[in-house]
């Protein structure tokens, strides 16, 4: 049996087979012959490259929201609870989450129980009105991921750009990556490798507080976006401007 054989179909097989009896050996020779030139040819031939399809490329990461602020312009009010459209405004930010958000962990300083129906984890502060650097710290501990995706919870702009934006920037090498406007202005959307967990508390048993020199210590590297898509609550106004379209 010729080494092309198996990828014959049946009736092939049979017809050469009669061939074969009818001719001889030396008809078995010429069949041979004649297969072994065209699985030659078969070996030489460029395969045709084959569609791939991928369900998503992203490496799986923890989303921590940050949800501690005092909300001292909204009169005390818990501005991730805050509706817009009907919807709180913490729902806005998740809702954009791809599957590469394996968890979701929210850090509050209040109203755990209403929290708890958008998160997988929800942790408070012991501490309250100590900064975002120790609710990243904790979100940091709890998360079960090698990198930790950090939006607050009254993002308004463009959650959805920001959120894809840290997930197509983010390199293996990268320890601490953080998003900025165009004039170099900071925020809390970024993200960090878990192994900083360790640089992360040495900062705050320190007395660091803010955010801008935890990202200088942890070296992280800076991605420029628009400001409108970092756009956050602080006041009503801001609140009640539209959402940021996406940069073409």
């Amino acid at each position: 049996m010729s080494t092309l054989e198996p990828l014959m179909s049946a009736r092939g097989a049979r017809a050469v087979r009669k061939r074969q009896r009818a001719n001889g050996s030396s008809g078995v020779e010429r069949e041979n012959s004649r297969h072994d030139r065209a699985w030659d040819i078969v070996k030489k031939s460029p395969m045709i490259p084959q569609g791939i399809t991928t369900l998503n490329a992203a490496s799986p990461y923890s989303l921590g929201i940050l949800a501690g602020g005092r909300g001292r312009r909204w009169g005390g009010r818990d501005k991730g609870l805050l509706c817009l459209d009907g919807t709180p405004l913490i729902d806005h930010v998740i809702r954009h989450r791809s599957s590469a958000a394996a968890e979701v962990l929210v850090c509050c300083r209040a109203n755990a129980r209403l929290y708890q129906h958008y998160a997988d984890t929800v942790l408070c502060d012991v501490q309250p009105d100590q900064g975002p650097c120790h609710g990243i710290v904790a979100l940091l501990s709890a998360a079960a991921h090698s990198s930790l995706l950090v939006l607050p919870t009254d993002l308004v702009g463009n959650p959805k750009a920001v959120l894809e934006t840290l997930e197509a920037a983010w390199r293996p090498e990268d320890q601490a990556l953080m998003l900025t406007d165009p004039e170099g202005r900071h925020s809390a959307c970024l993200r960090i490798s878990t192994d900083q967990l360790g640089a992360s508390c040495d900062f705050i048993d320190r007395g660091g507080k803010k955010l801008i020199d935890l990202m200088e210590q942890l070296e992280a590297r800076r991605v420029s976006v628009s400001a409108e898509w970092l756009r956050d609550a602080d006041t009503p106004e801001q609140f009640a401007m539209p959402a940021a379209e996406p940069r073409a």
